[in-house]
């Protein structure tokens, strides 16, 4: 049930939000707060999605969490804030 709800909003967001340049609109989005307060459930399939289909989630990620373990020369580069919360949640053992 969880990931079917995830899964619908994490595709509106991502249709809707495609071509959209501001990142205060993008987390603002009605589907991304909704993702948020579904809480922790949703951590893994954040991270799953993280990891095959790289889009702005840090921003949901963080306030689930309260952590933020990207480094300063981290930030800006996808791909590099993708690795650090993926070793986050390894760290923290959430799959």
């Amino acid at each position: 049930m969880i990931e079917q709800a995830f899964r619908q909003l994490a595709d509106e967001w991502i249709a809707d939000t495609e071509f959209q340049s501001s990142m205060t609109r993008i987390t603002a989005h009605p589907s991304y707060r909704k993702i948020i307060s579904l809480g922790q459930e949703v951590l893994p399939l954040i991270l799953r999605e993280l990891g095959t289909r790289p889009r702005p989630w840090f921003s949901a990620l963080h306030e689930i969490t309260g952590h933020d373990p990207v480094q300063p020369h981290e930030r800006g580069d996808m791909a590099a804030m993708a690795a650090a919360w993926q070793r986050w949640a390894l760290a923290n053992s959430i799959r």
